[in-house]
């Protein structure tokens, strides 16, 4: 928006700013301060609005965390993005990763990441599906839709570990480009397709990717399990 200055040439006085315009020479009045006509002694110039300076919002490193383990002092030093990868091992590890897969279906607002699946690939019987109910209930979720949106894929021997491994873990509404295992033997990379129809879990066909243009990292390792 254009706003004018309107001032008397002979005494210099501003008597108006304003965007509307004034024309100078249908004037009658006089100049309050020295009494001149304005019509001979008022001019114009364009001057720039005043500009309100708004401070940029500064964006910190917490709110772009996105799961959040719902444990204070894992969360104090701790945050995982939904592309970010997470070890955990110790006594209580299949709890806190039970934990984890219950709230990575929580909203994000909540800490969760609004996952509409969970994966579980279990190699050492370890997986409990009562205690995803009961962190369900902590949570206030509904406990029968936590239960159909946590898949548990389990192995017990090494030619069903390589099964799952190579068949039955890919058995997700993704579109896989390429599959290729890692010098080790243990490692398998597959990268999926950003878009595109898949087949649905239920039957038919899907374009609503789980984990589309990713890379995903699979890692067997042994009664510990398999880690992602």
């Amino acid at each position: 928006m254009q706003v004018s200055q309107y001032l008397c040439s002979e005494c210099g006085s501003v008597l108006k700013e304003t965007a509307e315009y004034i024309p100078i020479h249908s004037l009658r009045e006089e100049c309050p301060s020295c009494g001149s006509m304005l019509a001979e002694s008022l001019t114009r110039r364009t001057i720039r609005p005043a500009v309100r300076w708004t401070p940029p919002k500064i964006q910190t490193a917490d709110t772009l965390l996105k799961l959040r383990f719902d444990i204070a002092k894992i969360d104090s030093f701790i945050g995982l993005a939904a592309a970010d990868l997470c070890c955990v091992t110790g006594y209580s590890a299949n709890l806190v990763l039970t934990r984890v897969c219950v709230r990575s279906l929580l909203p994000e607002r909540h800490g969760g990441l609004n996952s509409p699946y969970v994966m579980v690939a279990d190699v050492g019987h370890r997986s409990d599906v009562y205690r995803a109910i009961n962190f369900a209930r902590q949570y206030g979720m509904d406990k029968e839709k936590v239960a159909d949106r946590i898949l548990v894929v389990r192995a017990f021997t090494v030619p069903q570990v390589k099964r799952l491994l190579s068949i039955e873990l890919f058995h997700s509404e993704n579109r896989y480009r390429d599959v290729a295992f890692g010098p080790d033997g243990l490692t398998i990379y597959a990268i999926t397709d950003s878009a595109g129809p898949a087949q649905a879990i239920d039957g038919g066909a899907t374009t609503e990717l789980w984990n589309p243009g990713s890379l995903l990292v699979f890692r067997y390792e042994g009664g510990e399990g398999l880690r992602t």
